[in-house]
């Protein structure tokens, strides 16, 4: 379960703890730390508490996010370069003192969804993009080779939450292309909602991705499926949501966390499961990679769908 802290006033303290996940309890926000005490503390070292008790410092793959306090820009009196990522067209990397991912902010002056750090530089301003909190930052971090997503394009994001990545995926699109975010959850669906006011290329869809005929007057065809659903059958709703809105040719990021799935069997195994009902489904899986030290048990598959088949020139001699 949650820690959702002590009765009556919390006492006041300070003890390091490194954060590997987040997600939500009855609506309320909660982080699964990783202690210093070793495997005999509580769940084997880990635990989930309520993020309103954390104070957040986080070291990131040798970025540094500072989090004490509000929102606002980048680490004061430090002079920021930000330049293009390297593989990924509308995605950045500011660099200061320590080096974070960040995308171009569609809302200038604004922080969005958590309150989230800003870098300024040459009247542009960019947004923190932080690996914690977001599944397809820290994919990037950990080395994947590309998300698809790029300015024009259009997306359809399953399990969308309260829009976090979605904001982000907003900023990389950019004003000529559209996220279509489908999100079941009343609580998160009302923060998406509010986000969807703030920028235009953002379309909710409050319905079960499990139905996606129930929406289906609302989506266009799209190049790119990303799915972050926690359910036993994700890889079944990616290719339901495929049939109808997937451009042949078009492509897919997927998050997969095995113990979703089966937590009586290796995650490797459940993952090759994945992958060989996705091929079913006319996906061609290209790249799979896992999103540690962000995201316990996490992993990523990215690849193709309906791909042309290569017509290979012969030669006689």
């Amino acid at each position: 379960g949650v820690y959702r802290g002590p009765e009556g006033k919390p006492k006041d303290g300070l003890h390091d703890i490194s954060v590997v996940g987040i997600g939500y309890d009855s609506g309320d926000l909660y982080v699964e730390i990783r202690n210093s005490f070793g495997n005999n503390w509580c769940d084997g070292g880990y635990a989930k508490i309520l993020a309103k008790y954390v104070s957040f410092d986080c070291h990131v793959d040798g970025a540094y996010i500072e989090r004490r306090g509000g929102g606002g820009g980048y680490r004061g009196g430090i002079k920021v370069e930000v330049n293009p990522h390297s593989r990924l067209e509308g995605v950045f990397i500011a660099k200061g003192k320590k080096d974070v991912l960040c995308t171009k902010n569609m809302v200038p002056g604004k922080a969005v969804v958590f309150n989230e750090k800003r870098v300024s530089v040459q009247n542009k301003e960019y947004r923190v993009w932080n690996p914690y909190r977001c599944k397809l930052a820290a994919a990037i971090l950990c080395g994947i080779e590309g998300i698809w997503a790029k300015p024009g394009s259009s997306v359809l994001y399953l399990g969308a939450a309260s829009g976090t990545t979605v904001s982000h995926v907003s900023d990389i699109v950019g004003p000529n292309g559209v996220v279509y975010a489908v999100e079941y959850s009343d609580t998160c669906s009302r923060d998406l909602v509010k986000l969807a006011k703030k920028r235009t290329n953002i379309v909710p869809i409050i319905q079960d991705a499990r139905y996606p005929g129930k929406y289906r007057m609302l989506v266009g065809m799209v190049d790119v499926i990303i799915s972050d659903i926690a359910q036993p059958d994700q890889a079944r709703i990616l290719g339901l949501n495929a049939s109808y809105f997937l451009k042949a040719g078009g492509h897919f990021v997927i998050s997969i966390k095995p113990n979703s799935i089966d937590s009586t069997i290796p995650a490797e195994l459940v993952l090759d499961v994945q992958v060989k009902r996705l091929q079913v489904d006319q996906f061609k899986p290209v790249e799979q990679l896992t999103l540690g030290p962000y995201w316990r048990d996490h992993a990523v598959i990215r690849g193709g769908y309906r791909m042309p088949k290569k017509i290979y020139a012969t030669t006689t001699s």
